[in-house]
């Protein structure tokens, strides 16, 4: 696909992630947009397919682009509402711990229902760091029959992931 294309079909995901994330009055939701394809089309640029469905990481790199942003755009501000800086490290917003936990159930539920062979590969690849081969030997494979389970495994992912991006744009 090209960027255009890309730009095109994504643009909802971005617009949806604006809506969201648009809580600092400073901010507005252009802006938002704006980091947001930034972060799309870095994504279309750096995505490799092997590892995970493109909108999962397009999702990610363009709540990035856009937190990113709102941390920039405050650097010039010491306090936000209740004396919190965006810039510290150690500050959580709850909205987005929320949102990490409720991601984090889906996808133990979506693991769930695969056989025990294909979660197993990509427990072992994504969650392990094994490379193929290094996860096929752990689970007595050779690494095209771990690639097989991996892809298999998407292929069952795919339709579940697709609708809980649908949800969230």
């Amino acid at each position: 696909m090209t960027e255009d294309e890309v730009v095109r079909q994504y643009m909802p995901l971005v617009r949806g992630m604006a809506y969201r994330l648009k809580r600092h009055p400073s901010v507005s939701r252009d802006d938002l947009i704006s980091w947001g394809l930034a972060g799309l089309i870095d994504a279309h640029r750096r995505y490799d397919p092997a590892k995970l469905p493109f909108v999962s990481y397009a999702s990610w790199r363009v709540r990035g682009a856009m937190i990113d942003g709102v941390r920039e755009s405050q650097r010039g501000q010491h306090e936000l509402a209740e004396n919190v800086d965006v810039l510290d490290p150690e500050w959580r917003d709850p909205a987005d711990e929320a949102a990490r936990r409720e991601l984090g159930a889906i996808a133990r539920r979506a693991l769930a229902t695969l056989p025990a062979k294909e979660r197993q590969a990509l427990l072992l690849i994504y969650f392990g760091d094994l490379s193929l081969r290094e996860a096929g030997e752990r689970m007595g494979l050779s690494e095209a029959r771990a690639c097989q389970l991996r892809a298999q495994a998407f292929a069952r992912l795919r339709p579940v992931l697709a609708d809980v991006a649908e949800v969230a744009a």
